[in-house]
C-alpha cells in the first residue's frame, strides 16, 4: 500500500510543472512580439536579472550605426544591411522583425550573412517563420558568444517596423525543481526600423510558368449594343430680338450772343482856311496879292 502511494506522488510531481522546450539550447523557443523570447525556467529561477540590452552592456548596430530604442533607423529598400550584436558574452539570442501592417511581409527580411563562418546563426524557422509569419534569426547552440551578425534586407518599403532583440546570458540551475532555484539573466530591447525607397524588382522572387495561373480574357467578338431609348428632344434656344441702337443726334449749334463793337468816330473840327481857294474865277485876286508882296519886298529894300 505504501509503495503504491509513492508511485502516485512521483507522477504528480513530474506532471505538475511545465516542461522546458527542448529546442531552446538550439534556438529561441518563442517568437512573440513586444516581449523577451524567454520562458520556462528562465522565468522561475530564484535569482532573475533582466533589463534592456543597453542596461546589460550590449548594443545593436546597423551598418555601424548604433540603434537606440525609440528612435527610427532608416534603411534603403533592396539593400543588404548588416546587423551586429555585441558588448559581452552571451549564450542565446533572437532577432525578430515584424511589419507595421499585415500587408508587408518580413519573412525573408532576415538572413544569415554569407561571410559568417561561426555557425552560430540560423533562421528561426519553427517559431518566427512558421508560427508568427515574420522574419527571425536565432542561435544554433548555447555555447558562449561575443559577437554575431545577420543581414537585413527589405524588398518593399514600410514605416515603423519593430525589431525585437533578446539576449540570454545565463540560465543555470536544476531544470526540474518544485522550488525556485538557480540564476537567470536575459535582456530585451525593441527598435524602430523604416525601409524607405522604391520597391526593387530584382529582389522579387521569380514566378514559375507552371505555378502561374492562366489569364482568361473575355471574348470581344462583337461590340456591346448601344443602349436604345426614346429620342431626346432638345428644347430650342430662346430667340432674342435684335438689339437696335438709336442713332446719336448731332449736337445743336450753340447760339452765341452778338458782340457789339463800339464804333469809334473821332470828332473832326474843320478849321476854316485863311487861304483863299484857288479858282479859275479868282485869278485876279491872286495876282493882286502877288503884286502886293513884291511891292512890299522892294519897298523895304529901298528903304
Amino acid at each position: 500500500m505504501t509503495l503504491s502511494v509513492r508511485r502516485t506522488f512521483i507522477v504528480l510531481v513530474v506532471t505538475s510543472f511545465p516542461a522546458t522546450i527542448l529546442a531552446w539550447p538550439f534556438g529561441a523557443g518563442s517568437c512573440a512580439a513586444g516581449v523577451a523570447a524567454v520562458g520556462g525556467s528562465h522565468l522561475t529561477r530564484a535569482n532573475i536579472t533582466q533589463g534592456t540590452l543597453e542596461e546589460g552592456g550590449f548594443q545593436v548596430s546597423c551598418n555601424s550605426n548604433l540603434l537606440v530604442p525609440g528612435e527610427i533607423t532608416i534603411i534603403d529598400v533592396g539593400k543588404k544591411n548588416t546587423l551586429v550584436l555585441e558588448g559581452g558574452t552571451f549564450k542565446g539570442f533572437l532577432f525578430r522583425l515584424g511589419g507595421s501592417t499585415s500587408s508587408v511581409s518580413t519573412i525573408d527580411s532576415l538572413s544569415v550573412a554569407t561571410s559568417d563562418t561561426s555557425g552560430d546563426v540560423q533562421i528561426s524557422q519553427d517559431y518566427c517563420i512558421n508560427v508568427e509569419k515574420v522574419g527571425g534569426i536565432t542561435h544554433t547552440s548555447n555555447s558562449e558568444k561575443a559577437r554575431i551578425s545577420t543581414i537585413l534586407n527589405m524588398a518593399e518599403p514600410d514605416e515603423g517596423m519593430f525589431l525585437d532583440v533578446t539576449v540570454v546570458v545565463l540560465n543555470a540551475g536544476p531544470e526540474y525543481s518544485p522550488f525556485p532555484s538557480g540564476v537567470s539573466e536575459y535582456y530585451y530591447s525593441r527598435y524602430l526600423i523604416t525601409a524607405s525607397g522604391v520597391r526593387n524588382p530584382n529582389t522579387l522572387a521569380p514566378i514559375s510558368p507552371d505555378s502561374a495561373a492562366p489569364i482568361t480574357l473575355a471574348p470581344h467578338d462583337s461590340p456591346a449594343p448601344i443602349m436604345s431609348g426614346p429620342p431626346v428632344s432638345i428644347a430650342p434656344i430662346m430667340s432674342v430680338p435684335p438689339y437696335t441702337v438709336a442713332p446719336i443726334a448731332p449736337p445743336s449749334p450753340t447760339s452765341m450772343p452778338a458782340l457789339t463793337v463800339p464804333t469809334y468816330s473821332p470828332a473832326v473840327t474843320m478849321v476854316p482856311s485863311t487861304v483863299r481857294p484857288f479858282t479859275s474865277s479868282g485869278m485876279t485876286t491872286w495876282n493882286d496879292d502877288i503884286l502886293m508882296v513884291i511891292a512890299c519886298v522892294f519897298g523895304a529894300w529901298f528903304l
